[in-house]
Order: C-alpha cells, then structure tokens, then sequence
C-alpha cells in the first residue's frame, strides 16, 4: 500500500511539474547573461553556500543571484557586495500554488544565463524552482536526493544539464571547486570578510555553546552539556544560545549556574556572538557552520549520520572534531539504536580535555 502510494504520489509530482514547465516556459525567452545559485535547504546549507557572497568580485557576470529561505536572510543584512539575495518563504512555496508562479515568475524575468542548484540534498520543491524557469543552462552539484523518490529523483536528474562534482562528498570542496571553474581561479577566499558583519565587543573572555541542531539525532544532549557547562563554569564564563523556542532546554542546562549565560537573539546578531567569544561549541548545525566560515577556534561534536559530508574539514589548526566512529556510519539520521550511539558513547571528559586544548 505505501510503495502504491508513493507511485500515486509521483505521478501527481511529475503531471504538476509538467503543467508548470508548459505554462511558465514560454515567458520571457530573451536570455541575458544573469547566474542564479538557489540553495533553500537549513542555515547550515545555505551557509556553506554564502562562499559565493563571500568571492563576488571574482565573478565576472554582472547580475548575479543567491536565492534562499527567506528566514535566513537577515543573518546576510551586512552584507553589501554585488550579488542580490532573494528571499523565498519555502514552505509557503511548497503548499500555495499562487505564491508558487509568482515565484517561478519573478525567476523567469531574471532573464537566467545559468542557474546552479546548490542545496546537499534535492527535493521536489529546490528541483522544480530551479528546473522550470528558463536559463540556457541547468546544473546541480548533487546527485543526492533526501526528500523524493527514485523515480522523481531520475526523472529530475534528466532535466539538468550538468550535475557537477558528484563524486566528491565534502559540501566546501564542491563549493571551491565550482567557486574556480566560474573565476578560473585556483586560489579561492574562505574568509569571512564581506558575509557576516560583526560588532566587536570589549568583553571576550566567553565560552559559546550551541547545543541544539535541525534534527535530535545530531544533538549530543542536554544531561551531557549540562555537565559540560558546569565543569567549565568553574573558570570561564558560559553562554548557551538557541532559537525562541530552546528557552525551556537551555534553562534545563544553565541549571541556576550564574555563570552560565543563556542567550536568545536574532540570526543577524549572531555572528558578533561567535565573534566575541574565546571558543565556539557545538554540533553539526547551522551555528556551528558561521563559526566556521568565521575562522572561530571550535569543537565539534560531531554525529556520524553524515560525516565527511560537511564536517569534518581538514587543514584547520584551530578546529577541533569530537566523534566516535562506527560501521554504521553515514546513516543519513535512519538510526540503528534508540540513542544515537555515535554521540551518546562521547563522554563529557573526552569533550573537556578537548577543550582544554584549544584555550
């Protein structure tokens, strides 16, 4: 019944494209040489992505591009380079049919040389945004597919003209080499000098800690980063930061330690938080990937449901990555255990002499 389902389910997908690509495809066939790289996938993906913002005068195009969620975009408001970022409410794309061609509209009078769908993983939704408008050239930089079926997937996979770098995992590696086919450049900045902007603060003397990601699979857990925050509250100021909605988990771990610094603030100010502070820590997540591209001396604790795929990266002296290796490794979050066992087997000592290195 669930495979006759996910059939039905297709069909319907593949007639909605088709519809769309007819109806939308005749609009506007004057081409220009504008490029588009469309990434509405989480913070962490769109982050890894914000290199193109990052190397916007190695590019010669004179209109280029950056769509993305639009809950994202305040944390690029610094940013006053020469590539326009689009904000696009994605799931109000994915269930309003209206705000969904005007939309593919907007894209369309973009007059599109070459669109680039960067996002890690493909969907029907990032598919089909980048697929039906009109550009000379479709590429993606993925084969990967974590929200559709086999046959969406190849029935897409068909539609794109290149599908570039797949036999390379590491998200920042296929980012730099495209960064260098477009530039012909070999030398490509991973800087952040024009992405995030910060405020400089006086006080410095900080710990950051992120405890929370996407998924409570990549999470390494509140009991343990409670007893992390108290071991190192003894001789170092804490702050633990989150969304809104971590108000209740994040007083769970501060644990009426005065010491400890709960912080709830908006994406755009997070970048002078991490900037501000003597050492970032976390999980695989969206923060943890800001640290980064802010060269922030860090740790990682890291999950293996993706590993390789964004972290770990090497190279970096001043970052460091916690993890404990299994066979079932690369996962993709479909768990074998109740726990993830590839965090919950990292202790709360091995995370503290880790950090005692990097201070």
């Amino acid at each position: 019944m669930k495979s006759f389902m996910m059939y039905i389910k297709s069909r319907i997908q593949i007639m909605i494209f088709t519809i769309l690509e007819k109806y939308l495809s005749k609009e506007n066939q004057e081409k220009s040489n504008s490029f588009v790289f469309v990434n509405l996938s989480q913070l962490g993906d769109v982050v890894v992505s914000s290199l193109i913002l990052e190397n916007d005068d190695t590019l010669t195009s004179k209109n280029i591009y950056f769509i993305i969620n639009s809950e994202y975009k305040n944390l690029f408001s610094g940013y006053n380079g020469k590539i326009n970022i689009i904000g696009l409410n994605v799931n109000l794309y994915r269930w309003n049919i209206f705000y969904k061609i005007k939309m593919l509209r907007v894209l369309n009078a973009l007059k599109i040389k070459n669109i680039y769908n960067l996002s890690p993983g493909r969907g029907y939704s990032n598919d089909e945004f980048c697929l039906i408008p009109n550009s000379i050239n479709k590429y993606t930089i993925t084969k990967d597919s974590y929200h559709c079926n086999v046959k969406i997937k190849n029935y897409f996979d068909k539609k794109y003209d290149f599908i570039l770098f797949n036999e390379k995992r590491n998200e920042y590696e296929k980012h730099l080499m495209l960064l260098q086919l477009l530039t012909g450049k070999k030398e490509v900045s991973t800087k952040n000098i024009k992405t995030f902007t910060v405020i400089s603060e006086k006080e410095k003397d900080y710990i950051l800690i992120s405890p929370f990601t996407s998924n409570e699979l990549k999470d390494w857990g509140i009991d343990k980063y409670k007893l992390l925050c108290e071991k190192l509250s003894h001789n170092y100021k804490i702050v633990i930061t989150g969304s809104q909605h971590s108000g209740k988990l994040l007083r769970e771990i501060k644990n009426n330690n005065s010491k400890i610094i709960i912080n709830i603030d908006s994406l755009d100010r997070i970048p002078s938080i991490i900037f501000n502070s003597c050492l970032y820590i976390g999980n695989d997540s969206g923060i943890s990937h800001i640290a980064f591209r802010m060269n922030k001396k860090m740790l990682v604790i890291l999950s293996g449901a993706f590993y390789g795929k964004f972290f770990p990266v090497y190279g970096y002296p001043n970052i460091l990555f916690a993890n404990k290796y299994m066979d079932c490794y690369n996962c993709k979050l479909n768990c074998l255990y109740k726990l993830p066992k590839c965090l919950n087997e990292i202790s709360v000592e091995e995370v503290f002499k880790m950090v005692k290195k990097l201070i």
